[in-house]
């Protein structure tokens, strides 16, 4: 058999017509519909979440106040006052008044460090500084390294906590 009987035989090829690019099809308007309502949902999910997490940006500016005037040679326990006061308003404004508000002392750390998926505060440091250097006028220049410590544990857990 030769090329040309071959040739004979299938006949000349016919090609297809073009495929057209139209985008009035029904397909494509349900595609952009569908890609529209998606951007749709994740700009109101980013949005919520940005007005939802504004507590936290307020708490960590408020933070970083109390940080500059301790750094400054404010008081330190001034400072530690403060941070504790800034985490239990965080706290009650994420997980409510009536569960927040009764905590204190170790119970009050214990709820802190539950709320991080690893413990931010080392209790018995955290629990001087409560129970010790806070009714001092002044803190010795051993324990302002701790203070400042409460300092950046409290940004992580202001950052940080699980709601």
């Amino acid at each position: 058999m030769s090329v040309s009987q071959t040739e004979i035989e299938i006949g000349h090829l016919i090609k297809p017509e073009a495929v057209q690019q139209d985008f009035s099809t029904p397909g494509w308007l349900v595609l952009f519909g569908a890609m529209g309502l998606l951007a749709l949902w994740l700009i109101i999910r980013m949005v919520r979440r940005y007005w939802k997490n504004r507590y936290r940006r307020e708490a960590l500016q408020a933070l970083g106040h109390i940080e500059s005037r301790f750094r400054q040679g404010g008081n330190g326990p001034e400072a530690i006052q403060n941070t504790n006061r800034l985490l239990k308003q965080v706290a009650i404004t994420a997980y409510g008044r009536g569960l927040v508000a009764p905590l204190f002392g170790p119970e009050w750390l214990s709820f802190l460090n539950q709320k991080m998926s690893n413990q931010v505060f080392p209790e018995q440091e955290t629990l001087s500084l409560f129970n010790f250097h806070i009714y001092q006028k002044e803190v010795s220049s051993q324990t302002k390294p701790l203070v400042a410590a409460f300092i950046q544990q409290s940004k992580k857990w202001i950052h940080g906590h699980e709601l």
